[in-house]
């Protein structure tokens, strides 16, 4: 028998939107909602400084309204963290790049709990080409400096380890991995429409022009398909891809904004066939819920995951596109054959 867990008080740090349906956002609720269950007091400081103060995802606690200023905003969410940290044994911080991860600069100095530090896939090679200048600078002058003097960085999965591990060969790297809640397979839609959907971020490093590109191609082959991309719409990308759409006068297709989190299974469960055509996934959420539903998905070899039962892996746009048509005609012809019978 396993030993009793400790209770331990928990303190987590990030900025994220009050509503994402995906990434970085869920695996912490998910990891703070773990915790809790194991008997730990959790507490958490969500920082997002494009919309002010926001309630966090997992409800639990502390807001930092935002601000314009660096220096305002980064003494106002020093000053909420060190308060709540005097009575804290650890201390989460998520992300990169971000005012709330480099307050890890200052808080080796003002606390005694332990700092882990989970970057969430940000150091992974095709998401530093995003922003790539700016953060190389920050990478040197401050974020590099306080991931080593971390107590720990977290990765969520062995790849991103691995990744971790070339950037900060020296740091105290540990595996984490995102577990997920019970899921309960559910039967594909029958209705006379089906339906391709993406699940996540409108964002270039998601595939966004592959899965468009491909409905150019495919769209007159799939009459009875309709191709949704729902998740945040993120600017100046999500602008563009509407305009992408409209340049390439592609029918059937929409764009929706982002749900809310206790809805993404439902918004899952509404696919006939899940696309995830990413340059790079660091564990691949949608990809995991989504077999677990039951639910063809198509995905790149760069995010990781391994050929299995209803996972279609491509290496390239014209496999893509191949996969995409095959399976909708098989779903297609077995909608048909299953009404013939009835």
């Amino acid at each position: 028998m396993g030993g009793k867990v400790q209770p331990r008080r928990v303190l987590h740090i990030f900025d994220v939107p009050e509503v994402l349906p995906s990434g970085m956002p869920i695996a912490i609720f998910n990891q703070v909602s773990q915790q809790i269950e194991l008997g730990h007091a959790v507490y958490t400081v969500n920082y997002w400084p494009k919309g002010g103060a926001h309630q966090t995802l997992s409800g639990f606690l502390a807001l930092v309204p935002g601000t314009p200023s660096i220096v305002r905003s980064m003494r106002a969410l020093l000053k909420e963290v060190r308060a709540l940290s005097e009575n804290v044994d650890d201390i989460y911080i998520h992300g990169l790049w971000t005012r709330s991860a480099l307050c890890a600069l200052f808080l080796p100095r003002l606390i005694r709990a332990k700092i882990r530090h989970a970057p969430h896939g940000a150091l992974d090679n095709a998401a530093l080409q995003f922003g790539y200048l700016k953060k190389r600078v920050t990478w040197y002058v401050a974020q590099k400096w306080a991931l080593e003097r971390a107590g720990a960085v977290i990765a969520t999965s062995r790849r991103e380890m691995e990744g971790i591990q070339k950037h900060l060969p020296q740091a105290n790297t540990q595996l984490i991995p995102l577990q997920l809640p019970n899921i309960a397979a559910v039967p594909n839609p029958n209705g006379p429409r089906k339906r391709l959907l993406y699940f996540g971020r409108i964002h270039p490093i998601k595939g966004i022009a592959a899965i468009l590109n491909a409905w150019k191609a495919l769209h007159a082959d799939m009459p009875d398909w309709d191709l949704a991309l729902i998740g945040p719409q993120e600017e100046p990308w999500s602008s563009q891809f509407r305009k992408m759409a409209e340049d390439l006068d592609l029918p059937r297709v929409t764009f929706q904004q982002e749900v809310m989190p206790n809805e993404r299974l439902l918004v899952l469960a509404t696919a006939n066939l899940v696309l995830a055509p990413s340059l790079t996934e660091n564990f691949g959420l949608v990809i995991a819920e989504a077999l677990a539903l039951g639910r063809t998905v198509i995905a790149s070899k760069q995010t990781g995951w391994h050929e299995q039962p209803r996972l279609i892996l491509f290496s390239n746009q014209i496999e893509f596109q191949k996969a995409i048509l095959s399976e909708a005609h098989r779903q297609s012809q077995d909608s048909e054959n299953a009404r013939a019978i009835l």
